[in-house]
């Protein structure tokens, strides 16, 4: 049996990460004028990265997006979104056809943001739930694993890593934890597709956050972070410095995206269950959290 030791938290990591916030915070969907108007303000409060959202193929220009961050001078990272309809598993032939389309078409638009990752829960639409016995769930992570084979193919060729992101029992009943994510994506190359740690979500399904960092490991590809009530870091029931010790022991080094939503935007509101405010402003929950985490390191 392996030696666990007990975790011992450092003073402070010696790791700088990039930090990003991503345009939900303020609207959705993401469009070529609100883009437009978030980077210059987002750049001016110190963020490094804009994390764009592909709701909908067409709803921003990626050429344009990227001359408007080299503008600003911020880094992109982008995130793919499963709505309804879009499935890699237990579905017809063609809703998965139209699925890999929609995700090689995220991972083109990353490619020209330049972007390194997309992430999101490439297996199912968000709400999707069913129950499984242990052969089955099995069974649909073998399939996830051929349907996503020429996706992550595409990325390869691209430079661009897919993210899977595990996500809460509420939103889905195929993939809630690290180590799921990573029997899913075990097959598959480990150049094209790692894991995208939403620490929300693993606040809802990990019993040791710090320990699936560590499980995680090398299969890290990138990171959202946001308070346990979905608000900004900092001031909630997270243990801040012991998550940040574990990226950096996990060799981590890209961005921390601020991931959050308005209940201002109806169709957002309703997707994320955001029922109250979150802060005082939607300016004040990105730039509290930003300061939070710029105060943890270096």
């Amino acid at each position: 049996m392996r030696n666990v030791q007990p975790w011992t938290v450092p003073e402070g990591p010696a790791t700088t990460w990039p930090i990003g916030v991503n345009t939900w915070v303020w609207t959705s969907p993401l469009t070529d004028r609100s883009l437009a108007d978030l980077a210059p303000r987002v750049a001016d409060w110190g963020f490094d990265v804009l994390e764009l959202p592909v709701e909908r193929l067409g709803d921003w220009d990626p050429p344009r997006a990227a001359q408007v961050l080299a503008d600003n001078g911020l880094g992109a990272s982008v995130s793919l979104v499963m709505g309804e309809g879009r499935e890699l598993v237990a579905a017809d032939a063609g809703t998965v056809r139209a699925t890999q389309d929609y995700l090689r078409a995220v991972v083109d638009a990353a490619h020209t943001v330049g972007a390194r990752v997309i992430g999101g829960p490439a297996y199912a639409s968000v709400g999707r739930t069913w129950r499984t016995t242990p052969q089955e769930r099995a069974d649909a992570y073998a399939e996830l694993a051929e349907h996503l084979a020429p996706v992550v193919e595409h990325a390869i060729a691209a430079g661009v890593v897919i993210g899977l992101e595990p996500l809460n029992r509420y939103e889905t009943s195929l993939v809630n934890t690290v180590d799921q994510g990573l029997e899913a994506i075990a097959p598959l190359p480990a150049e094209g597709i790692g894991l995208m740690l939403d620490v929300y979500h693993m606040n809802i399904e990990e019993r040791d956050l710090p320990a699936a960092v560590e499980r995680a490991g090398a299969r890290i590809a990138a990171v959202q972070v946001c308070g346990n009530d979905r608000g900004a870091p900092g001031g909630d029931g997270i243990d801040w410095p012991a998550l940040l010790a574990a990226l950096e022991q996990a060799g981590y080094a890209g961005p921390l995206v601020i991931e959050s939503f308005t209940g201002e935007n109806a169709t957002i509101a309703t997707a994320a269950s955001i029922w109250r405010p979150l802060a005082a402003s939607q300016d004040t929950l990105a730039t509290d959290g930003l300061a939070h985490l710029r105060g943890l390191m270096p």
